[in-house]
């Protein structure tokens, strides 16, 4: 439904103490009627309330604030409404202080102000109060934000923006004074002045500007605002769509900074490398290397780092107090300290010239449009809507994205790997032959891209699916591969004693396939276990990104398999830890083969605020985060906005 209503309120601040300490609460509700007994007259249906989404306009960006504001609402009613917002200081009640008359025992010596609406009052040479010049200061920021931003409104919508007002001599000589007195040389120089008029009782800006003076400068600066917002509002009007189209490209490049207090940036060379140089070592190799019993922090670094910077973080962001002047959505800035925490390491795999030996060939994306396709897979036990967050937040990223949310191994998650593979394999390109069958004859395959998001146990389903001849034809389109918790090495060294008795009842009495492959007793030989076999195929090196994401927190799959490394129990095991040091290896030496284009491999922890959940069943088994994957929606905008480039 295509909405375009412009909504308007005047807001009066009875003081400029309130003014500098007070912000905007701006609540947005979302409203429900059955749509069959809607009657003619849409005033007498009787809504019922769903949820809500609250923004927060911070006293400094009442001045002039221009920015976009998307509703999402909820994790249940994950809808889309494009909302701008604009502010600016329009009208301003002068104190008593500016009109008042002073007498003295000889009499009142004095003259009439005439102001340029036809005002006049009596009044004497007096100093301006300190809360007058801090007033004016506000209405001059206003002025000047306003005008600025409706010249770079016009400038890039390429629209031209006829702005007829003439700054007051007044005006101008009232600024040039304070700014002299305020000693700043950048554009901000009337906020600064305004926060430090704030602290001073005794300001000297007071002997600088007359109470007349500022009486005429109020009035013509006034004046010069209601100009240049009669024009905003007609520019506005005249150009909404393009106007909104601007603002919401501006939204999403500051996400990155906006955000960046819940993200943690870590360098991965160092460690990225130490797996990619080992790579190519041989069994006896890896049995020396495990004589050697490296040290246990060596292994462990990776979660102990992570750990400690979160806490960190979340220490940072309880005693913040932000002097923000954008738009803040309350869902995120209400409770800051609450929310995920991301520790990301990032590593980008440089573009190599094709025809060189280990060098992977991509085929380019044309002119044109992009088909995008991502194909969504449920884990062990869910249900094809378990990642429907993921798949929501995908969509406003990229409103043209086609998706599949995988139903063929729904209650039948306990087949073998090799089962489960093929019937999405079947699945997928089923979808993809029936619903775009006229794209694919239309010689543009160049123009095709195919993304999987597993969690748990589907990222294995997927890579399995990726090695059937039926995906062969796809292969060379895959674009983002995003792991969610997926335990790409198996159980092998899982940790966690109350959940490998779990697998053992699994094992014992369901004769489930997939935890035998997973917990590596579904052959005598680790070498012939499916998951080694696994690893040793093309499976990650089809991708042109990579996301792994993981938790300390989360003792459902271990950390190590989840971000596919090693760890200190696989340097002690000398019969098994080889091969799972293969493993390793040859999973990473996929992630990070160069190719004709440039690739991205990313680890990245999330740390969710667990602890307010108290004591749970989920929480006694480890099962707590794995299941906030899903349930939270948080992370998943840190992540997804601030790297548009994996999912766009």
């Amino acid at each position: 439904i295509f909405l375009s209503v412009m909504a308007s309120f005047n807001l009066f601040l009875r003081s400029m103490e309130n003014f500098r300490i007070n912000a905007v609460l701006i609540r947005f509700e979302l409203l429900y009627a059955p749509v069959a007994v809607l009657p003619l007259n849409i005033n007498a249906v009787e809504f019922s309330f769903c949820a809500e989404n609250e923004f927060r306009i911070p006293p400094r960006a009442l001045l002039g604030l221009h920015a976009y504001c998307p509703l999402h609402f909820d994790i249940w009613h994950m809808v889309l409404v494009d909302v701008t917002v604009h502010s600016v200081l329009l009208k301003v009640n002068f104190s008593p202080s500016i009109l008042e008359t002073k007498a003295s025992g000889q009499g009142v010596a004095g003259k009439e102000l005439v102001n340029p609406e036809g005002m006049s009052s009596q009044c004497v040479e007096s100093e301006a109060q300190t809360s007058d010049v801090a007033l004016w200061i506000s209405l001059y920021a206003s002025r000047n934000i306003l005008k600025h931003k409706l010249e770079a409104l016009g400038s890039a919508i390429q629209h031209h923006v006829g702005i007829e007002v003439e700054e007051h001599f007044t005006v101008a000589s009232v600024a040039a004074r304070l700014h002299s007195y305020s000693l700043e040389n950048n554009n901000e120089w009337c906020l600064r002045l305004n926060e430090k008029l704030a602290h001073e009782k005794d300001a000297t800006s007071k002997q600088v500007v007359s109470s007349e003076e500022l009486l005429v400068a109020f009035q013509a600066l006034g004046s010069e605002v209601s100009s240049l917002w009669n024009s905003f509002l007609k520019f506005h009007r005249s150009n909404q769509s393009s106007i909104w189209e601007y603002l919401r490209r501006v939204w999403t490049d500051e996400r990155s900074q906006e955000w960046s207090m819940w993200l943690i940036h870590s360098n991965a060379d160092v460690q990225v490398n130490q797996d990619f140089d080992s790579m190519g070592r041989n069994n006896v190799q890896h049995m020396q290397l495990a004589k050697q019993l490296p040290s246990k922090s060596h292994y462990e670094e990776p979660a102990i780092v992570s750990a400690s910077q979160v806490e960190l973080c979340r220490k940072t962001l309880e005693e913040m107090k932000g002097k923000s002047c954008a738009l803040q959505d309350m869902t995120i800035f209400s409770k800051p300290s609450q929310l995920p925490i991301l520790y990301i390491e990032d590593h980008t795999v440089p573009c190599e010239r094709s025809g060189l030996d280990g060098v992977l060939t991509r085929a380019p994306i044309n002119h044109g449009r992009v088909l995008h396709v991502v194909v969504f897979v449920h884990g062990f036990q869910g249900h094809h809507l378990d990642l429907r967050l993921v798949r929501d937040h995908w969509l406003l990223i990229d409103p043209h994205m086609e998706y599949l949310m995988s139903e063929s191994n729904e209650d039948r998650t306990a087949s073998d790997f090799r089962e489960l593979g093929k019937r999405l394999a079947e699945e997928v390109s089923a979808f993809l032959k029936s619903k775009f069958n006229a794209f694919f004859k239309g010689g543009a395959l160049g123009n095709c891209r195919l993304s999987f998001v597993g969690h748990s146990i589907g990222n294995i389903i997927i890579r399995a699916a990726l090695t059937d001849i039926v995906m062969e034809p796809f292969l060379q389109y895959l674009y983002t591969f995003l792991s969610i918790s997926g335990p790409h090495l198996g159980y092998l060294y899982s940790s966690n004693a109350l959940f490998n008795s779990g697998l053992w009842l699994l094992k014992k009495f369901k004769a489930s396939a997939c935890m035998h492959q997973l917990t590596f007793t579904d052959q005598t030989d680790i070498q012939d276990c499916y998951l080694f076999k696994l690893s040793q195929m093309k499976t990650f090196e089809y991708f042109h990104h990579v996301l792994l994401l993981s938790s300390p927190q989360d003792r459902y799959v271990p950390y190590h398999s989840s971000r596919i490394e090693s760890c200190q129990a696989a340097t002690h095991d000398l019969r098994r830890g080889p091969s799972f040091m293969t493993m390793v290896h040859s999973c990473l030496h996929q992630i990070l083969k160069p190719a004709t284009v440039d690739r991205s491999f990313m680890r990245c922890d999330v740390n969710f605020n667990i602890s307010a959940q108290g004591r749970t069943l989920n929480s006694l088994i480890g099962r707590t985060a794995h299941i906030e994957f899903l349930e939270s929606d948080a992370f998943l905008r840190f992540l997804m906005w601030t790297f548009p480039k994996f999912f766009s």
